[in-house]
């Protein structure tokens, strides 16, 4: 890029709206009179700016998006150590010097230190790294974002982010501090419309984020909450109302998938030395005071915020209620997107609530869930199937079942393969009694030999205790024990059982094995009343026509702890007469019920057969 001359400066097209001490100033070249013209035309946003953002640390919800040359980690290392601004200026300085223009980090820091910190900068200083940012047009900031490499690790949401953080927020932010330019109105309509585009392109109607963007949230929603902060301090709209609408919901939804430690389907793996739960919570509140999210959103967001201070004021507010239950609206807080390949189960609102959330954008599904407000699981849910010896290779998933009613939410992932076999997923939560069932199943010939091994990620913090008597474990999390009860399994460890259930490494494997079919639900259970309760199981009789079906056709499971009392039903062979189990007679697929305490299932998930295709149809009419 072209090095700044004093003709070259004085060259800059100014736009006729240009006050006149500025236009004169520019025009001179002389370097104190610029400073002092744009020092003043920036006064009363600089007021504003520092009022919503205090110190520089929002620029570092970005490093893992664009900091890559070393000047940019120069950059960003002084940010994180609170250097003094002259250190700062004289790094810009020194880049815009030494390579004629200035990274895309590094024109967004510029930015924010002209905005926020004009006296940090002499009038030559100023000079330079301002001519800097006029040379970032928007062909050139399009060539930036064409040039961008990453490599295969690196997530979706980052090569994503990148581009918005470019074309959109950088381009914005350009054309506010440059608004005296004729190029300043090129670069605002560009970067309003990559936002807006971005924004649509990345969620679904009721703001449901794509899968694939989940791995980092943080990442993908900073550009448009500093680009809100700007256009803020500017007085003016960084988007129009169907953009605006679809942010307030997006970030309603994201708050849903928060905790006290941060995005909970984050990847966690950053600085231990930069403190991340702080640096997303952060950025949730200022994501929220430029929305228009309802009320109980804000109010959520502040207590988790405050942290354990927080969830001990929630608390507090429920004992002043009398204890009453408030029925929640559980359909703005539960949702599944077949478009964003996601799904939410959510109880309640609250600093304390249950979450579980899964995505399958890709070959294997990742699964998230906290229990109380801990986080439990978070990562890739990993599964190996041999079928007599050989590996199986698995397909791809999709949602089969969405069901979401005040006392569940429940969700299926189905995945088959073109030689008959079938793989599901099943996830359901209670919204009132604190417990999730995680199922999976497998099915293929009948006589084929099947061994399942199902891996869910657990938080690197969760440690499991083994039961001495019986096969359920306690998963000790923070501040919240999970009791992980094997479902598929014999209770008394002294019986031989054909499976496990243990802790490998961050791992809770499951594992069965089984001719033709195999189904391995997995109670979780934190309800605090219920700590203490007994708990005992048992695999169930189902039978059809008075014939008792092998479990490669369906299997039927009951689990006990305390009073809560629940049968699982699977259906993997379709029968040709309805099946009973624990007396509950049902053509469904899946059957998920609590038990009364006159003995009778009462169902609260049924999920009904897929229909059947053309080969079974014609196979059964041949019969």
């Amino acid at each position: 890029m072209a090095q700044m001359t004093d003709e070259t400066f004085t060259q800059l097209a100014v736009r006729r709206s240009a006050d006149a001490p500025f236009r004169k100033a520019l025009q001179s070249g002389d370097a104190r009179a610029f400073h002092k013209a744009l020092s003043r035309s920036l006064a009363k946003a600089g007021r504003r700016y520092r009022k919503l953002f205090a110190d520089m640390s929002p620029l570092l919800w970005s490093v893992e998006t664009i900091v890559d040359s070393s000047d940019d980690q120069r950059l960003s290392a002084l940010l994180r150590l609170g250097a003094e601004p002259a250190e700062i200026v004289e790094q810009l300085v020194q880049t815009a010097t030494e390579s004629g223009e200035l990274s895309p980090f590094a024109a967004l820091v510029a930015c924010d230190m002209i905005l926020r910190s004009p006296e940090e900068f002499n009038g030559s200083q100023l000079k330079v790294v301002y001519y800097a940012l006029t040379e970032l047009t928007p062909e050139r900031l399009t060539e930036m974002s064409q040039s961008l490499t990453f490599s295969e690790e690196v997530p979706q949401v980052v090569a994503l982010s990148a581009q918005t953080l470019i074309l959109g927020e950088l381009s914005l932010v350009l054309s506010l501090l440059l608004s005296p330019l004729q190029q300043s109105k090129m670069l605002h309509t560009r970067g309003l419309l990559h936002l807006a585009l971005y924004m649509e392109d990345s969620t679904d109607n009721d703001g449901t984020l794509q899968a694939a963007l989940t791995a980092d949230v943080g990442q993908w929603l900073a550009p448009f909450v500093r680009a809100a902060a700007w256009s803020s301090a500017f007085q003016t709209d960084w988007c129009g109302k169907a953009t605006r609408l679809r942010y307030s919901r997006a970030v309603a939804r994201i708050a849903t998938l928060t905790t006290v430690d941060g995005f909970l389907t984050g990847r966690h793996s950053r600085d231990p030395d930069f403190p991340e739960s702080s640096s997303e919570l952060d950025l949730l509140k200022s994501a929220v005071r430029f929305s228009d999210v309802p009320k109980s959103v804000g109010d959520f967001v502040t207590a988790l915020a405050e942290g354990s201070k927080g969830l001990r004021k929630q608390r507090k507010k429920k004992s002043q209620d009398g204890g009453k239950k408030k029925k929640k609206k559980t359909e703005a807080l539960s949702a599944q997107s077949d478009w964003a390949s996601f799904a939410l189960l959510r109880n309640r609102l609250n600093v304390d609530g249950d979450t579980v959330c899964v995505g399958w954008n890709q070959q294997t599904p990742r699964i998230s869930m906290a229990a109380l407000g801990s986080p439990l699981m978070n990562g890739d849910w990993t599964s190996r199937i041999e079928v007599n010896g050989a590996e199986v290779a698995r397909d791809d998933f999709s949602c089969s079942c969405w069901f979401l009613d005040d006392e569940v939410a429940f969700v299926e992932l189905e995945s088959k393969s073109n030689q008959g076999c079938c793989h599901v997923r099943h996830i359901l939560l209670s919204l009132d009694q604190h417990f999730a069932i995680v199922n999976e199943s497998f099915s293929a010939g009948s006589d084929d030999q099947i061994r399942l091994t199902s891996e869910l990620p657990l938080n690197g913090l969760v440690v499991a205790e083994a039961n001495s008597i019986t096969r359920d474990l306690t998963l000790h999390g923070e501040g919240v024990s999970v009791r992980a009860v094997p479902m598929w399994l014999d209770d008394d460890r002294v019986v031989q059982a054909p499976g496990s259930l243990e802790q490998v490494n961050s791992s809770l494997v499951l594992t069965a094995e089984g001719k033709g079919g195999v189904t391995l639900p997995l109670m979780l259970d934190w309800h605090p009343d219920r700590k203490a309760s007994p708990v005992d199981w048992n695999r169930l009789t189902v039978t059809e026509d008075r014939r008792v079906n092998t479990p490669h056709e369906a299997s039927g499971f009951r689990i006990r702890i305390g009073s809560l009392q629940m049968v699982v039903y699977r259906n993997l062979q379709g029968g040709r007469a309805n099946r009973a189990v624990l007396g509950h007679h049902t053509w469904n697929e899946s059957v998920y019920g609590r038990v009364e305490s006159s003995g009778d299932v009462f169902p609260i998930v049924m999920v009904e057969p897929s229909a059947p295709s053309e080969e079974t149809e014609a196979a059964e009419s041949s019969d």
